[in-house]
C-alpha cells in the first residue's frame, strides 16, 4: 500500500515537471501531500490492492 501511495505522489510530481532532487521535507507537509493523494487516488489505490491479492471483481480483462 505505501508503494501505491508514493507511486501516485510521484506520478503527480513527474506531471508537475518537477525533477528528481534530493531535498528534505517537513513532516506536516509529506503528512498533508499523502493525505490529498490517498483521498485524490483511493479508488485506483484500492484497485491495485485488489489486484494484487488476486480479488476477481477487481480483475481488469
Amino acid at each position: 500500500m505505501v508503494q501505491l501511495i508514493c507511486f501516485h505522489k510521484l506520478e503527480i510530481y513527474i506531471q508537475q515537471g518537477i525533477k528528481q532532487e534530493n531535498n528534505k521535507v517537513s513532516e506536516s507537509v509529506l503528512i498533508d501531500e499523502t493525505n490529498e493523494v490517498i483521498q485524490r487516488e483511493a479508488e485506483k489505490i484500492k484497485e491495485q490492492i485488489m489486484i494484487e491479492l488476486d480479488i476477481e471483481e477487481f480483475k481488469k480483462t
